[in-house]
Formats: C-alpha cells, structure tokens, sequence
C-alpha cells in the first residue's frame, strides 16, 4: 500500500504541469477576450459578468510594491489553506513574479482544490497597465 501511494504521488508531482491549463472566457483566437493576456484581463477588469478574481501569488512585500488593478494576494505556499473565494465556478486569473515557476504551481494548487476556471497569466511584466501599490 506503501509503495502505491508513492507512485501515486510521483505520477501526480510528474503530471502536475500537463493539468495546468489556460482556460479562457472566449475562444484563443479572440484576444480580446482571452484572460491570460494583457488585452483580454484589462478589458475584462470592467466588463466581466461572472465572478472574476485576480490572484497574485507573490510574497506580501512584492505585492504592497505593485500589483494588478483589484488582485488579491495569497503566497503561493498558503494557497493549501487560504483560498480565494468559496465558489469553485468563479474566474481565476494567477500571476506571480518574472522567471519563476508561482504562477503554474498556484495556478495547479487551485486546479486540485477544485476551481473549474483557473487561467494561467504567468509573470507581472505581461501587464502593460498601472500596477495599484497598497
């Protein structure tokens, strides 16, 4: 039982990066309505109909330096406890810092917590916008 257990966890630690997938709101080929891009995500920010929440996984001190309009922030490594929102069908859209793996990892953490709708934006510098500090 031991032993299968152990595989289990290693097929899912192997697999992990083939479940995160970026779902948007609009067929891929319509940027403007796709949520992993800077176009889709700011033109969304005001129009979206549906419950969208905008993640930043980042340290709380990269956060309070600069962030996305309306993101919230939870460390990637609270993302097992602390969670977003309640409702499993709302948008996420996660982002996290420049050449670093936060983004898939939290975007992946959400996936198995159950959330249908997690979109993978990747780094902060995709944003072309103003970043709000706190």
């Amino acid at each position: 039982m031991e032993r299968l257990t152990v595989i289990f966890f290693a097929v899912v630690l192997m697999a992990g990066p083939l479940f995160a997938q970026t779902v948007s709101a609009a067929p891929p080929s319509d940027s403007s309505h796709d949520l992993s891009t800077y176009r889709g995500l700011s033109g969304a920010l005001n129009t979206f109909q549906t419950e969208l929440v905008i993640l930043d996984v980042r340290s709380p001190d990269l956060f309070y330096q600069g962030h996305l309009p309306s993101a919230i922030n939870i460390p990637v490594t609270d993302l097992w406890y602390q969670h977003p929102t309640h409702n499993l069908n709302a948008y996420i859209v996660v982002y996290g810092r420049p050449a670093s793996a936060d983004s898939r990892q939290g975007a992946e953490i959400l996936r198995l917590e159950g959330y249908k709708h997690v979109i993978l934006f990747g780094s902060i510098t995709k944003w072309q916008g103003p970043f709000p500090k706190n």
